[in-house]
């Protein structure tokens, strides 16, 4: 299983948004977390020279989905630029 599979990370993100009283909260955090593992680990990657496309890839799709969520709840999202 790929390490950086955005696709887990959205499934799990809906399923709690869904499925709990907090949801939209814990959705976020789960977003958050991965975004900021992975966007240390995609700078980690580039300083030793090591091929990061894939990895940006999955990190601007997290955002995208991150940011649909807000929406989709109606909130107005603060992003922190990385």
């Amino acid at each position: 299983m790929n390490q950086y599979d955005p696709n887990t990370i959205i499934n799990e993100a809906n399923t709690s948004y869904n499925d709990n009283p907090n949801g939209l909260e814990s959705a976020q955090m789960i977003y958050q977390s991965a975004l900021l593992d992975w966007v240390d680990d995609a700078r980690e990657m580039q300083n030793n020279n090591q091929d990061v496309s894939s990895l940006k890839d999955a990190i601007a799709l997290l955002w995208i989905e991150y940011a649909k969520l807000n929406k989709k709840a109606n909130m107005v999202c603060e992003v922190i630029c990385v």
